[in-house]
């Protein structure tokens, strides 16, 4: 088979081993050919590559991440897809599945370096994977996820308009939206707009506890009308350090260098 982004091949394995697509586990399976290939050729994979996939379902990207990588990891929570993913990987053996919950993952389980992570992610756990996976001590160079279209615009946004996630992912890496995707891209059809995001590693940030200045951030968009220091006298007692025109601010004001001058001032 050329690819399994085709409609009749996906209906084709839900009836053979009898599965529906889940929407627990938001599944929604790509079906454009066109926008696969181009996701393949923005990833560009080689024989020395190795590829952790979150998610694979049926094996859509997985079967093509085979076929190149050096080895492909992946994380899949649905237990019900392993006849049809062993199936489809029948003729590849560089690979390796976890059959766990990405949002609870151990990522010290896979000792690879230079890891190139995909994603088509579910919408209803995407925060908590992504999350998961950023604060792991798992060695990515680059992300490349699907996801609802306004969550990438978030993760995107800048001031005045930025919020927590786009703060959050800039203390790991440089995030772009590359294009977008119509609900007719999938099977089924979701009810929103999905687009294509890559993130590209940047380790500007490595030597501060980002955990910690990225919950200083969320603690500040917890009222995010408010300004900066109304939100975070709370939880530092001492602002006299912190310099008056970014506490004056409201947290959607702030780039991630004014974050980390507060996290300074706070030290």
């Amino acid at each position: 088979m050329s690819t399994l982004a085709n409609i009749k091949i996906i209906k084709t394995f839900l009836n053979k081993y009898d599965i529906s697509p889940s929407k627990k586990f938001g599944q929604n399976y790509l079906i454009d050919e066109y926008k696969l290939n181009s996701i393949l050729s923005n990833i560009n994979i080689t024989k020395n590559d190795i590829v952790l996939e979150i998610g694979p379902g049926m094996g859509i990207f997985t079967y093509e991440f085979c076929k190149y990588a050096k080895k492909v990891y992946l994380i899949e929570i649905d237990q019900s897809l392993k006849e049809v993913l062993t199936k489809v990987l029948e003729n590849y053996s560089n690979y390796e599945i976890f059959w766990e919950d990405a949002t609870k993952f151990d990522y010290s389980k896979i000792k690879e370096q230079k890891i190139k992570v995909f994603s088509s992610l579910p919408y209803n756990s995407a925060k908590k994977i992504i999350m998961n996976l950023l604060e792991s001590t798992l060695d990515w160079t680059e992300l490349h996820f699907i996801l609802q279209k306004e969550v990438v615009e978030s993760y995107i946004s800048t001031p005045p308009k930025a919020d927590f996630l786009a703060n959050y992912i800039r203390l790991f890496g440089k995030p772009r939206i590359e294009f977008v995707l119509s609900p007719k891209s999938f099977y089924p059809e979701p009810k929103v707009y999905s687009a294509y995001m890559t993130v590209v590693r940047d380790d500007e940030y490595k030597d501060y506890n980002r955990r910690l200045l990225a919950s200083y951030i969320k603690y500040a968009f917890s009222e995010p009308r408010k300004k900066v220091k109304n939100n975070l006298r709370k939880i530092i007692l001492d602002l006299r350090h912190i310099p008056s025109e970014i506490l004056d601010k409201r947290p959607s004001e702030l780039m991630l260098q004014d974050w980390v001058r507060i996290f300074k001032g706070s030290i």
